[in-house]
């Protein structure tokens, strides 16, 4: 007579839980080899060891059941090979994902840090940047409802290999147009793009934010603030004899998602400068 396990013993055997084995039963994926027909305990034998960690094993890649039933009953090589390459494939798109995000939290870890040892607050300064790459809608944003309704259509458009937005959207608004315009008026709206891989770059809707030195000006508030600060970096501009190599752009770096405490927002504008005489 084969050695019986209880369904309690077998659930502890391969660290699962009882409940799940039971739903494996109901839904014909792995019965038990006997029901007591008095009691209707349920009773495993060792030949079952193998099959129930087989089905672990592909629930553990990612298969679901109905595709473990399927794979279970159609047993070949070339069945399981073109399932570990189906699954190759995905798990690889899903690390590739999960590298785009832990990068994107290491970044903001770091601006985060930045922005509380060394920021000054309303006073222009120059930095250099490497190149920085985006995504760009170039509708003009006049309002917050456009400003919400071209950010959506740029994450639909895009949704391949954008996932996590806030902190890196921006805004864009060339110098000349800009004189004497209302709040909340830019000529387009734009999403940074991580450089954790080559590939996107190749993507044709992917532009260039050309490496140079950038006059910068970190100020409270949001995109309705910018007025003030646009004139501040203007005049540091004009002083320093620089020239304008670009439209300006303004990013919000600290808002609601963030903090409750509107004296604590952060935006910076920025604009890349020439110095005429070099």
């Amino acid at each position: 007579m084969k050695e019986r396990f209880t369904i309690g013993q077998m659930a502890k055997l391969h660290n699962m839980n009882v409940k799940t084995l039971r739903y494996y039963d109901e839904i014909g994926l792995f019965p038990p080899f006997e029901v007591d027909e008095r009691n209707g305990y349920r009773y495993y034998s060792v030949d079952q060891f193998k099959d129930l960690d087989f089905i672990l094993y592909l629930k553990e890649i990612g298969l679901s059941l109905d595709e473990i039933k399927e794979q279970l009953t159609n047993r070949t090589i070339d069945s399981f090979v073109s399932t570990l390459k189906h699954y190759e494939r995905i798990n690889r798109e899903k690390i590739e994902r999960a590298l785009h995000i832990q990068e994107m939290i290491e970044q903001r870890l770091v601006e985060f840090q930045q922005l509380t040892e060394r920021v000054t607050v309303d006073q222009p300064f120059c930095e250099t940047y490497d190149d920085r790459y985006f995504i760009q809608n170039e509708q003009p944003v006049q309002s917050y409802e456009q400003l919400e309704r071209s950010l959506r259509e740029l994450v639909q458009e895009n949704d391949h290999f954008l996932s996590v937005v806030i902190g890196k959207v921006g805004l864009t608004v060339d110098e000349v147009v800009s004189k004497g315009r209302a709040l909340l008026a830019y000529d387009s709206i734009f999403i940074f793009i991580n450089a954790h891989s080559l590939q996107w770059k190749t993507y044709d809707r992917v532009k260039r934010l050309s490496g140079g030195t950038y006059a910068s000006i970190y100020f409270r508030g949001g995109h309705e603030q910018t007025i003030r600060p646009y004139e501040q970096l203007q005049r540091y501009v004009a002083e320093k004899g620089l020239t304008i190599d670009s439209p300006y752009v303004m990013r919000v770096l600290i808002d609601r998602f963030v903090t409750d405490e509107p004296n604590d927002y952060l935006s910076i504008l920025q604009v890349k400068v020439k110095d005429p005489t070099e």
